[in-house]
């Protein structure tokens, strides 16, 4: 079932549709050339920088970007934003993209501006950040860069365990199985999980490469398993393949809600 561009996806059905790609020719290793600097290269918070607006560039005028920006802006309103597993942005082209991406979200739900040269954010209303940027192997750069942009650095890896007390989404792209477990894990209850939305890899795809007797199992002691059928799950993400690191950032990318009357007691 189409809605607004994306396909809505329900348990139970194996032949789930995916968005239509993008036109880009290669868009990574394009943006990857004109900056002239190899993938496997170091950077400096400036390089980073660069690379960072140009990605936030691309993907603000891509197909891509118009689609989900709409997807998500149905859910407002959001309070906060955290970002988990997005790699080294400094050196990995896909890594650049989610954070670029991270950075409209945190525009279009909160009225942050992504520009290179806006204003520092203010504190939310908790007094923390409103985008939270977290991966253990984030380079001195990188933090910097992040920080420089308003984003909040957590002090020790809470490996997803973190209970919200606001509506948050939480941006995972292509994290572990456990790492989204123990987001829903700690914030499991109706009210509680009424506060999350997930944006990462697909929780019905997961759930669909077990077998009945395996799901059951899985449920005693799998919070991901749990939660599948309280999920509200729409596709948007990209097909991986050879359109380059643009297309692959965000392949097998879903956005999970849950809400009444679907609520875990």
């Amino acid at each position: 079932m189409e809605d607004g561009g994306f396909t809505l996806v329900s348990r139970g059905n194996n032949r789930r549709g995916r968005a239509k790609p993008l036109d880009g020719k290669a868009a990574g290793r394009a943006l990857a050339a004109a900056e002239g600097i190899a993938e496997s290269s170091a950077a400096d918070e400036a390089d980073i920088a660069r690379r960072i607006d140009a990605a936030v560039l691309e993907l603000r005028t891509s197909a891509f970007w118009a689609k989900l920006d709409a997807l998500v802006a149905r859910e407002a309103p959001v309070e906060s934003i955290v970002c988990l597993g997005v790699g080294s942005y400094g050196s990995s082209v896909s890594a650049r993209y989610q954070l670029a991406l991270a950075l409209l979200l945190r525009e279009t739900l909160l009225g942050v501006s992504a520009a290179a040269d806006a204003a520092p954010p203010p504190p939310t209303a908790g007094g923390g950040a409103a985008l939270d940027v977290y991966d253990p192997v984030l380079s001195e750069a990188e933090v910097a860069f992040a920080r420089a942009r308003g984003c909040g650095l957590p002090a020790r890896n809470e490996e997803g365990r973190r209970a919200v007390a606001r509506r948050t989404l939480f941006f995972m792209p292509h994290c572990g199985r456990q790492l989204y477990a123990n987001v829903v894990a700690a914030n499991w209850g109706g009210e509680a999980l009424g506060r999350v939305l997930i944006l990462g890899n697909s929780f019905a795809a997961y759930a669909d490469a077990l077998t009945d007797a395996q799901t059951a199992d899985a449920a005693r002691w799998c919070a991901l398993a749990r939660a599948t059928p309280f999920a509200t799950e729409e596709a948007c993400g990209e097909p991986a393949g050879d359109g380059g690191a643009f297309r692959n950032a965000f392949n097998s990318l879903s956005l999970h809600t849950f809400a009444p009357p679907r609520l875990p007691p």
